[in-house]
């Protein structure tokens, strides 16, 4: 079975606070997407979603799943924006969160995800999600669904899969 290859497509690495960033143009030649996020909120928390092609209709559902300590939970939802992450993981400390995109380019199918976020603060999260399109994804922004940006530093990476 030969072995996945991971392209980095492209890179941010935030100069000022931003509420949102947006990679667009994105080659439908992958098989997988893969974005990376580590950063800090600049004030309060960051409420990580992403949109895709600029969709901002309720055309996104998501499924969490989070332990903090010794506690359990999960929760779900339907919105106009793809939940990454809980609120409480990008605040004030820094936090990671890797979301993969599943044949982002097929054009038969709706669009799968699988996020997962950390910081040892708060645990772990995990969420599935659902982009509600046939459409290939060549943009994707990543925005706060609260207002409150990420902070100057933060890096955002996407890498695209070469199966």
């Amino acid at each position: 079975m030969p072995t996945a290859t991971y392209d980095l497509i492209t890179s941010n690495i935030v100069s000022s606070n931003v509420t949102s960033i947006t990679f667009s143009s994105i080659s439908t030649s992958y098989k997988d997407l893969i974005l990376v996020i580590k950063g800090v909120a600049a004030s309060g928390d960051f409420y990580p979603r992403l949109r895709f092609n600029g969709v901002t209709s309720s055309s996104y559902d998501w499924g969490s799943m989070h332990t903090t300590g010794a506690a359990l939970g999960g929760n779900y939802g339907n919105e106009t924006g793809l939940q990454i992450g809980n609120n409480q993981f990008f605040d004030s400390n820094e936090s990671i969160c890797v979301v993969q995109l599943l044949s982002y380019s097929k054009t038969s199918e709706h669009k799968t995800t699988i996020s997962r976020i950390g910081r040892a603060a708060n645990g772990n999260e995990t969420l599935a999600g659902r982009f509600q399109s046939n459409s290939a994804i060549t943009e994707i922004q990543l925005y706060s669904s609260n207002g409150n940006p990420l902070t100057s530093g933060t890096r955002v990476y996407l890498y695209g899969i070469v199966a």
